[in-house]
């Protein structure tokens, strides 16, 4: 499948004469964002006709009769895709900006969670080793009564 671009390469015509052959002797596909993809044999079936006859649109209509219109087309044609990859790019970079900030908080969260975690630990071992300390001199106590007695 060919981009509009690539089909007025291939037939040697600007992409506003491309244009002007869709749905008459090019029938692209339309995909979801909106490009539009040419079957490369409806192109080279056209790209054969201007090489042979120089005209594209059929009958007596001459197959580019005003290039300056269709340069001032292809011009406004790529300033609108320019500004829609613009638009496009600023959605992207303010999605970017929010995926740091979700991010960011997620490491803050994580951070003070193993803080939680580590002072809970420390707690623990403080309360076992008094534990021990106490079971340790109880055992000690009882066996100096033993040994006294």
């Amino acid at each position: 499948m060919l981009t509009r671009s690539q089909v007025a390469r291939r037939i040697g015509r600007s992409i506003a004469t491309v244009r002007r052959l869709e749905g008459t002797k090019l029938h692209p596909l339309v995909t979801s964002n909106g490009v539009r993809l040419f079957d490369p044999k409806e192109v080279g079936d056209v790209a054969h006709e201007v090489a042979t006859t120089g005209r594209a649109l059929g009958g007596d209509i001459p197959f580019e009769v005003a290039p300056d219109i269709d340069e001032q087309a292809d011009q406004a044609s790529l300033s609108l895709q320019l500004r829609d990859l613009e638009g496009q790019l600023l959605e992207e970079r303010q999605k970017n900006v929010q995926l740091q900030r979700e991010a960011d908080g997620l490491r803050r969260r994580q951070q003070q969670w193993k803080a939680d975690i580590d002072d809970a630990c420390a707690a623990v071992v403080t309360a076992l080793e008094g534990q021990l300390n106490a079971d340790v001199l109880e055992a000690l106590r009882d066996l100096a009564d033993v040994l006294r007695s």
